[in-house]
């Protein structure tokens, strides 16, 4: 992602880190890294926003399960699909 310092300059933010730094960190009105992630992806990469999330909130449910449940085949290959989904996309970029 490319952006512009104050004097004019172009420069590129190359991780998520960076861009929590610059744009999030110690302002009152941004979230957890995992909002801010999600908020960011639903900002610059509509496309794949609903599968983020989907991908995203199923990984937190499964903690209140101690990772131990029986997960439905379909329910595996879902996540998998949805994850070459965003791959695709971050590939092309």
């Amino acid at each position: 992602m490319s952006e512009k310092d104050a004097a004019g300059n172009k420069f590129k933010i190359k991780t998520f880190d960076e861009y929590y730094n610059l744009y999030c960190n110690n302002k009152a009105n941004s979230g957890n890294k995992h909002a801010e992630r999600l908020n960011l992806i639903q900002k610059k990469q509509l496309s794949i926003a609903p599968h983020y999330k989907w991908l995203k909130d199923t990984c937190w449910t499964a903690r209140y399960y101690e990772y131990k449940f029986n997960i439905a085949r379909n329910y595996i290959e879902e996540a998998k699909r949805r994850l070459e989904i965003i791959k695709k996309c971050c590939e092309a970029k």
